[in-house]
């Protein structure tokens, strides 16, 4: 077992060699959080400051893993999609197969009609605007918030 001094002994060479460095542990965490969790930027800049880390530290940290953001930003922004179109897809083939059924009906009252037809379109837009906004709330819940449109 350790003395206190012993202990406290060890904890400042660990710090004087700079093996017990706020800088090192943020730079390590900025690493660990984009490449395993998918992370983002803000999320993680959250946390750090949780603990007290400064905002230089944190900043010099997150500049110093630039490319690494990108590359988790494209990962996640491309798994989400799949996801996200699958489940759009599924209800535009509904809709579409309802668009069809509104064209082709017998309906006398060319207001009705129109009114049919203009109610599904209406659907079939919001179906695939929806797609764009679910994405973006996905990728800013997870902290990204400086989002390039080539990967919306």
């Amino acid at each position: 077992m350790l003395g206190e001094n012993e202990a406290e002994e060890i904890i400042n060479k660990l710090c004087t060699d700079n093996f017990i460095c706020d800088a090192r542990f943020a730079k390590s965490y900025v690493r660990d959080r984009y490449r395993f969790y998918g992370w983002g930027p803000r999320k993680i800049e959250e946390k750090l400051r949780s603990w007290g880390i400064e905002k230089t530290i944190i900043a010099e940290a997150l500049d110093s893993e630039k490319s690494l953001e990108r590359e988790t930003l494209r990962k996640i922004v491309e798994s989400k999609k799949k996801v996200i179109d699958t489940s759009a897809d599924k209800k535009l083939v509904m809709l579409e197969s309802e668009l069809r059924k509104a064209i082709d009906s017998e309906e006398d009252d060319y207001h009705k009609k129109y009114d049919a037809i203009r109610k599904v379109k209406s659907k079939i837009y919001a179906v695939s605007q929806g797609r764009r906004a679910k994405l973006l709330a996905f990728v800013r819940q997870r902290g990204f918030f400086n989002i390039g449109s080539d990967l919306l």
